[in-house]
């Protein structure tokens, strides 16, 4: 599965290039001094390449009106926070310094300090950055904390800014999130926005660095505290909680870095004719699908993906070009193309006769069709396509894309689509459809072929109403009883987008089996999700749409109850269409008759799950949240090319329980951690619980997106 691409557009602009603080980290610091440097007003203490960088983001967020707006809509609520209503906010971090006697009289100096640091990313002026610096309160606060714990030196507020942001070669918590977003996989990016336990899991590990530095102030005299990255995060958690303005303030920050810091670069092809550009910032290029690219002038085509073309017939074009992200302007430029080719034919001014490409001898793509649309490929064409190395055949049709896989046929093979328009909408079926109905056939050698090992691979075009959530749309096999369309089968499926990668286009699945097939809206709603909605309500609809977990009940989840073995193997399976229905297992306690025995036999024959001894599977016995990691670490390393751990001890190092996992586990568990697959709580994994429904919910959908 996919995610939407508004989804991937906002999490690249809000996470792969970090975040508004980003304008804050120079390569050669924000200060030019020292940690000790006086709290007289110098002009020394901000160098003037900050104060170039702060003033050009300033300016590139005044081209968006409404951004400004947002951004001053954070800026006013985080005014609004006040200490006698919202002091609690920092008691992660007021807690430990309570417990090594710091005075109560410096916690509400304390809170203030830290809200005037946190508003200081939406209001960068040196106004405000020098009140803060020189502020005796707040400096007289960090002093009485210095003390408490028997510190020589003086804690100033520089020090509190230079461990978020850096000084000279130091990088600051800024720097090091920067570097860690920037390293992280697409998938590791998407989940961050989805998933607050991946955000704050991220924030742990770049203060737990941090703090592991000595060579800051802050670090040492946390270390001393017991303040960990963890009553950090946590603390920062409370305010995003408190703080409903943060995300459209936040995004409207990003892109106003983006535009600040953006480079335009382009490859010219085709004698001229076409220029292909990209976006660039600090040299890392945003992906094309993330962009979306008009014309705002002139008269050279600009498709939605950057590519800057000259209209058929004409040698020269200009265009005045834009590439927005989330319909913000972050780049605009003039271009001029012009054909440098010569015609051929000896200076007669002839035309280059290009001749027509032809379509693989494996594909037909038949247009639209009435009626059945019928591809034949013969024994012949089917030799030469082995022979070729192509190991399937494909049919277009009334949108409708089909690959067959071949390797086990050698005669005539002959693949007929047939869609109907409309559905019955007297049954449920109709109403959620958002694809045509299409019926497929493959006849081998004239006899029917219903069941496929490898399964097809389909796309179904579609067209989503207004109103429609994406997310839950999956590809079903249908049947009638007393003329009404009812679901046989949920197939599942992955959301395919456009050129632009923005607009959905259709639903890509597997197939195992041939029938009648459409794609609908499939919400599944359950009434006892309130315990665990804000982790993992969403991840329960999604999975449960494509028919990976069911309900125990009508309308009833029960997220609290425990997986077994058998039940996770059937959401695994399934989740990464891993079926196969030739597979077998030897389990003496696993019957042919059970329900869970396909899907047993399916994950044991890829080598995902094991048996508690040679003999048996013990299907019924609660998996543990160990073992479930492991589970999925073997199916993506087998279904994806994620990169395995090179060091178990520093991915296992984010749990504090570490020592508990299984020797056998701990390649797995490292693997999931390492790709945020698993997440722990307050610092533990506990290895050995029962996992839960809600959490098996949560790990599936991870898994899915991380495929």
């Amino acid at each position: 599965m996919r995610l939407r691409g508004k989804v991937l557009s906002t999490i690249l602009a809000a996470s792969l290039l970090a975040t508004p603080l980003s304008g804050l980290q120079l390569s050669n610091g924000l200060f030019s001094g020292s940690s000790t440097i006086a709290y007289a007003a110098d002009a020394g203490f901000i160098n003037s390449d900050f104060l170039a960088r702060m003033n050009k983001i300033r300016d590139a967020l005044h081209l968006d009106p409404q951004g400004v707006t947002d951004v001053r809509a954070l800026r006013d609520q985080i005014k609004s926070v006040t200490y006698s209503s919202d002091g609690a906010l920092i008691d992660p971090i007021w807690n430990k310094l309570a417990a090594k006697g710091v005075n109560i009289s410096v916690k509400e100096d304390l809170f203030n300090l830290l809200t005037a640091i946190g508003g200081l990313q939406y209001d960068p002026t040196l106004a405000n950055l020098e009140a803060i610096r020189t502020n005796a309160e707040y400096r007289d606060a960090l002093q009485a904390i210095a003390k408490a714990v028997g510190d020589n030196e003086d804690l100033m507020v520089v020090d509190i800014l230079q461990f978020m942001f850096g000084s000279g070669t130091k990088q600051g918590v800024q720097g090091a999130l920067i570097d860690t977003v920037m390293a992280m996989s697409t998938s590791n990016l998407l989940n961050l926005l989805i998933d607050k336990d991946a955000q704050n899991s991220l924030l742990q590990q770049v203060y737990g660095t941090i703090l592991a530095d000595s060579d800051y102030m802050v670090s040492r005299l946390f270390a001393k505290m017991g303040i960990t990255g963890q009553d950090i995060t946590d603390t920062l958690d409370n305010f995003r909680n408190k703080l409903t303005t943060e995300v459209p303030a936040t995004i409207a920050m990003t892109v106003a870095y983006l535009r600040s810091e953006s480079t335009a670069e382009s490859v010219v092809t085709n004698a001229g004719r076409q220029r292909t550009y990209s976006i660039k910032v600090h040299g890392k290029t945003i992906p094309s699908g993330v962009l979306t690219w008009t014309r705002v002038s002139g008269t050279a085509q600009v498709s939605t993906s950057g590519v800057v073309t000259i209209p058929s017939g004409a040698t020269t074009a200009s265009a005045i070009i834009r590439a927005s992200i989330m319909d913000k302007v972050i780049f605009e430029g003039g271009v001029t193309l012009t054909d440098t080719s010569t015609p051929g034919g000896g200076g007669g001014g002839g035309s280059v006769v290009v001749p027509p490409v032809q379509p693989p001898i494996n594909e037909q793509d038949l247009g639209t069709v009435e009626g059945p649309a019928v591809a034949e490929f013969n024994s012949s064409t089917i030799a030469q396509a082995k022979a070729a190395g192509l190991g399937e055949v494909t049919v277009k049709a009334n949108g409708l894309s089909l690959t067959v896989p071949i390797a086990d046929f050698d005669d005539d093979l002959t693949i007929t689509v047939e869609n109907v328009e409309e559905i019955d909408v007297e049954g449920d079926i109709g109403q959620l459809a958002v694809s045509q109905q299409f019926d497929i056939q493959v006849m081998h050698n004239g006899v029917p072929v219903t069941t496929f090992n490898p399964p097809l691979e389909v796309f179904f075009p579609i067209t989503i109403p207004e109103g429609t959530d994406p997310d839950l749309l999956t590809a079903v096999q249908i049947g009638y009883v007393n003329g009404i369309p009812v679901i046989l089968d949920n197939v599942g499926g992955s959301l395919v987008f456009g050129d632009d990668g923005v607009t959905i286009i259709g639903v890509s699945t597997l197939l195992f089996h041939l029938s009648t097939y459409v794609v609908i809206e499939n919400k599944v709603n359950f009434s006892d999700l309130a315990r665990v909605q804000s982790w993992a309500g969403r991840q329960i609809q999604v999975i449960a749409s494509k028919g990976i977990i069911e309900g125990k009940a009508a309308g009833i989840f029960a997220p609290s109850d425990s997986v077994t073995r058998a039940e996770f193997a059937k959401m695994l399976v399934l989740a990464l269409q891993l079926q196969n229905d030739e597979a077998q297992e030897s389990f003496t306690d696993v019957n042919s008759s059970d329900w869970f025995a396909p899907y047993v036999a399916a994950a044991v024959e890829k080598g995902i799950i094991k048996g508690r001894s040679a003999a048996r599977f013990a299907p019924n016995a609660t998996i543990t949240r160990a073992e479930m990691a492991t589970m999925i670490a073997r199916a993506l390393q087998i279904t994806t090319n994620l990169d395995d751990v090179a060091n178990l001890d520093a991915a296992l190092s984010v749990f504090k329980d570490a020592d508990s996992i299984h020797p056998t586990l701990e390649s797995g568990v490292a693997f999931a951690a390492f790709h945020q697959l698993i997440i722990g709580s307050n610092g533990s994994f506990k290895p050995n619980d029962n996992a839960t429904r809600a959490e098996a919910a949560v790990i599936i959908y991870r898994t899915m997106n991380a495929k």
